[in-house]
């Protein structure tokens, strides 16, 4: 897990290229991070942006800001839950990453950890509309 919770990197995804040559998704995703970011002393040490379909497991950039991450013990701040994955299975690969994710909609939950735990609680991991 990231230990250095001063330096971020920040991942943002739309499923189109048309959403992505908008910019409308884009911006609206820096805007909820900057939000979540709150002007606080935080670094942010990269930020990665992915034209794909939330749907599919093979994400190259994501991959790429997992490995930053890594790299600088940095956190992936990430605006909401669905930009990141609609699947169990791919959210059971990111707790295995070894990063610390967060989410900018969900600032009551510190982790990816504690929100698998608290999905797996709930008994929502095994419901249709979340494994998409």
């Amino acid at each position: 897990m990231a230990t250095n919770n001063d330096e971020i990197v920040c991942y943002y995804r739309v499923s189109t290229s048309r959403q992505g040559k908008s910019g409308l998704g884009i911006e609206a995703q820096r805007q909820a991070v900057a939000n979540y970011l709150n002007g606080g002393d935080w670094s942010i040490v990269a930020e990665f942006t992915e034209v794909e379909s939330g749907r599919r497991s093979d994400r190259p950039v994501l991959d790429q800001a997992l490995a930053a991450a890594r790299l600088h013990r940095a956190s992936v701040v990430v605006s909401k839950v669905d930009r990141l994955t609609h699947s169990v299975a791919f959210l059971s690969r990111l707790l295995e990453a070894g990063v610390d994710v967060r989410f900018a909609d969900l600032p009551q939950i510190a982790s990816l950890r504690r929100l698998s735990g608290l999905l797996e609680e709930s008994g929502l991991l095994g419901r249709p509309w979340f494994r998409r």
